[in-house]
């Protein structure tokens, strides 16, 4: 990912609304000495959904993202828009897929 976009990004994906809570740290599977990187918490901006620690990948390491999720974090100024408490629980309710 390129430099002087990774902490927009990152920013984008730690701002997201969460859908699932999780109580346990993850581990960095790059650098097991990293114990602690962020918690595996489903966020989401309405349209996408994601891990919280895919930002640390994002601003640690520069990983990829595909191009329209890029595009959409663009269109949305670098920022997730906010979302009711309705919205995410019909997020929630619906069945998606980890990916």
């Amino acid at each position: 990912m390129p430099e002087d976009i990774r902490r927009p990004v990152a920013r984008y994906l730690m701002g997201g609304a969460a859908l699932v809570i999780a109580r346990w740290p993850v581990s960095d599977v790059l650098d097991p000495c990293k114990t602690h990187i962020g918690y595996p918490h489903r966020l989401t901006d309405g349209t996408w959904e994601w891990s919280e620690y895919l930002a640390y990948y994002v601003a640690e390491y520069g990983v990829g993202l595909p191009a329209e999720f890029i595009m959409t974090m663009r269109g949305n100024g670098w920022e997730p828009p906010p979302l009711t408490p309705d919205e995410v629980l019909a997020l929630r309710e619906e069945q998606r897929p980890y990916e």
